[in-house]
């Protein structure tokens, strides 16, 4: 009985703050409202500037390696930036892309140039710590959903600065090696906007 009496005062205590009366607080609803809690607005634009999006990441020669996790903020409905971190052949990274996203209210063509700076060792190459890297998302789709999903690809290329790196070879050392430094790259990524 004292459950039941301090049950419906939690929820007169409660209505009092959201505007409801006691009696409209405890009355049965007629007919349960059934909505998606993930779906957004018809008028919601997901390429609105403002607009956040976390990702997931996945690549070959990427700006985030072979797996990481990006944010992208719109600066401008056909603007957007984007700052990642990921685990790659050169070791951690971080990146900082610029992206510029052309299209219709779903579906967008994506390019994008940035930097990303790796520190580890590369394929043992144990005379480098470092890397910087040119990334260029050449050509590139984003797919933006209702239900705030987001589906990317992107190809392009990376270049990395200074010494070239070696990625494989028919000597023992790398060092002895010679390597290259602008390789392909590949990008995929799912994503919740927000």
């Amino acid at each position: 009985m004292f459950a039941t009496q301090l049950f419906i005062a939690g929820i007169a205590a409660l209505a009092v703050t959201e505007g409801v009366t006691l009696a409209q607080a405890t009355e049965p609803a007629s007919a349960p409202v059934v909505t998606s809690p993930r779906e957004v607005p018809a008028s919601a634009d997901p390429w609105q500037s403002g607009t956040g999006m976390v990702a997931f990441n996945l690549g070959l020669g990427s700006a985030v390696g072979l797996a990481g996790v990006t944010y992208s903020h719109m600066l401008l409905s056909v603007l957007e930036a984007e700052a990642g971190v990921g685990v790659g052949l050169s070791g951690v990274q971080v990146s900082l892309m610029q992206k510029i996203a052309l299209g219709g209210p779903s579906f967008r063509l994506v390019a994008g140039v940035g930097v990303s700076f790796s520190a580890g060792n590369s394929l043992g190459d144990d005379t480098r710590t470092h890397y910087f890297w040119l990334n260029v998302d050449a050509l590139g789709f984003e797919v933006r959903t209702r239900s705030q999903w987001d589906f990317s690809l992107a190809l392009g290329v990376t270049h990395v600065f200074g010494k070239p790196i070696w990625v494989m070879g028919d000597c023992e050392r790398p060092q002895n090696c010679s390597g290259d430094s602008t390789f392909p790259e590949i990008r995929m990524g799912v994503g919740r906007w927000f």
